[in-house]
């Protein structure tokens, strides 16, 4: 995958989590990276649960292979 595909699929999730916020869902992008020699992009969500991370994908239409649950050190 190109880095400009990867930036646009990473810029449609920002784009869906920002109107899931609006619309009242406690969930907002905290960063995204992109790993143009992997072919992949990291992004690190702050979220209530998983399933409102699962659902700013699935209304964004960005497959992704794993969400992980990560907490501060």
């Amino acid at each position: 995958m190109r880095v400009e595909e990867l930036r646009h699929s990473a810029a449609r999730v920002r784009d869906m989590v920002a109107r899931m916020e609006q619309e009242g869902a406690q969930v907002e992008l905290v960063s995204s990276t992109v790993v143009p020699r992997d072919e992949y992009f990291l992004s690190v969500l702050s979220a209530a649960s998983e399933q409102l991370v699962r659902e700013a994908f699935a209304r964004a239409e960005v497959p992704f292979e794993r969400i992980s649950i990560a907490v501060e050190a």
